[in-house]
């Protein structure tokens, strides 16, 4: 996810705050492994009315989830107001009583062994809210950050978070969603699912579409994955693609048609960002990645989803909240919006590594994937804008710690759980404005080369499984010299778990 909370002060201060091996590699995911669950959906969905219908089949592998499986059900959160209803549950083909607390059902496994689970539920998606002073964050919203990534908007429906999905072996599992930050901790799976549409609308996924099929005045769109999280959607009939091919990757950037030039930009963006990062962090594994532009909820510029990612349909215009297209042009470079674009677009790309491949519990661990989404995309900009990449980097990085000082919120550890931060200010100055430095800190100690070995290190050990700050530390030390390795988690220690902040990062908003 990439923030927007610094963003309020565009208006008056004009600063923005916020050799390639892999080609002959096989994009066939990161799974069709028997160990892992699989996923059957079988939906019913109305972009137009929100309402939403599913059949569901789980197949959860003996050693996944122990004696109580545990499924996240964001649409009965608090906050959804989607009147989510949950119909009958079978395990094993026997029919059980689940415990549905707020966002979390609790089902007894029932045996040892592997077993099925299946349900059905239904539910309907709320409004989007779209205010452009909300989505500075200047107007309060009652509703979670996150809660605009199930929505539906005039463009269409976003479904995030849309179906029950199995929570990670040791992920936190909490009725209550926190107020702000990521909410996802599921396994890598395969996916087959059946979705039905309305006639003219286009279903978009982070997984492959394998077949149309018109029955009526409906459309019938089977979609696949291998070794994703979940799968999210796009349900619009406004929709258009544009298509590059990069190292074997089948780019698709989704837009309105007047958007057609921004889509050939962002499809170059994302081009250029697989390149550096399969050359950096290792290959992307599935065969296409889906780039769409999306309404946000307040606070959000875009969303990672495996596979697939949104940009906020303002940033991805180059322009921001609540400012008129046309005078984007007016800001200019002045502005930095073009800036914050290309890094909002990267930044997305760079969860396909993290919170993509390498999962992560974002309630537990947040600090472990955003840092390193903010860190590698200033990797692509020292790579592609060698010049400026610092001031690039800085605004959209540091500024964002600076941004919280000046409104007043505290400095904070930055290692703890999402539900611990006071407000969305504070945790997007710390997470994404503070703790992404201990990157660039380390780079001064041990150098470049070795930190980006030790995350590579880190992909190739922890994909398809949940990572722990404990990893990040230890894969990096294993890359440095053995007398370095020690300060490794010292300056984790000093930037994720203390409050150097201040003298770190700095207070000023402006020089």
């Amino acid at each position: 996810m990439a923030t927007l909370v610094g963003m309020a002060l565009i208006a008056a201060t004009v600063v923005v705050v916020l050799v390639r091996p892999w080609q002959d590699v096989a994009r066939i995911g990161l799974g069709h492994r028997a160990d892992r669950p699989s996923y059957e959906i079988d939906a019913r969905i109305d972009p137009r009315t929100g309402n939403v219908r599913g059949e569901l089949t789980v197949r959860v592998p003996a050693d996944v989830g122990g004696d109580k499986l545990r499924f996240r059900v964001v649409p009965n959160a608090e906050g959804y107001d989607a009147d989510f209803r949950l119909g009958r549950v079978t395990v094993g083909g026997e029919k059980t009583r689940p415990r549905l607390d707020k966002a979390l059902l609790v089902v007894a496994r029932g045996s040892s062994g592997g077993t099925t689970v299946t349900m059905s539920f239904r539910y309907q998606v709320m409004e989007g809210e779209t205010s452009p002073l909300a989505s500075l964050g200047l107007l309060p919203s009652d509703r979670p950050m996150v809660a605009g990534l199930l929505a539906r908007y005039d463009t269409g429906i976003s479904l995030g978070h849309w179906y029950p999905f199995l929570i990670a072996d040791g992920a936190a599992a909490t009725p209550e969603l926190a107020e702000v930050g990521d909410v996802g901790s599921a396994p890598a799976a395969d996916v087959r699912a059946s979705i039905i549409v309305p006639k003219g609308f286009q279903v978009i996924s982070g997984g492959e579409t394998k077949d149309r099929t018109a029955e009526g005045n409906s459309v019938v769109v089977d979609e696949r994955a291998s070794g994703i999280r979940e799968l999210s959607l796009v349900v619009s009939d406004r929709l258009e693609r544009t298509t590059r091919e990069e190292g074997g990757v089948e780019v698709n950037v989704w837009a309105p048609r007047d958007a057609s030039t921004h889509a050939t930009e962002v499809a170059a963006m994302t081009a250029r960002g697989l390149g550096v990062f399969e050359e950096n962090l290792g290959g992307y594994p599935w065969p296409s990645l889906d780039v769409v532009q999306a309404p946000m909820p307040p606070g959000v510029g875009g969303m990672e989803w495996q596979g697939m990612f949104w940009v906020g349909s303002e940033i991805f215009r180059g322009t921001m909240p609540g400012v008129p297209e046309q005078f984007a042009e007016v800001l200019g470079e002045n502005a930095g919006l073009e800036d914050v674009r290309e890094f909002t677009v990267v930044h997305e790309l760079a969860h396909q590594w993290w919170q993509g491949m390498v999962g992560v519990d974002q309630a537990t661990h947040e600090v472990v994937d955003e840092p390193l989404a903010q860190y590698t995309t200033c990797l692509y900009f020292a790579k592609v804008r060698p010049t400026d990449w610092k001031t690039v980097c800085d605004r959209n990085v540091s500024m964002n710690y600076r941004y919280m000082r000046t409104m007043g919120e505290d400095d904070a550890a930055a290692d703890r759980p999402t539900s611990a931060f006071g407000s969305d200010k504070q945790y997007a100055g710390v997470v994404y404005g503070k703790a992404p430095n201990f990157y660039r800190a380390l780079e001064k100690e041990v150098d470049r080369l070795a930190v980006v070995a030790g995350l590579h290190r880190l992909v190739q050990e922890r994909s398809g499984e949940l990572a722990t700050p404990d990893d990040v530390v230890t894969a990096l030390q294993r890359e440095v010299p053995t007398e370095k390795r020690a300060e490794v988690r010292a300056l984790w220690r000093h930037w994720m778990a203390e409050q150097h902040g201040d003298t770190d990062v700095g207070t000023k908003l402006l020089p």
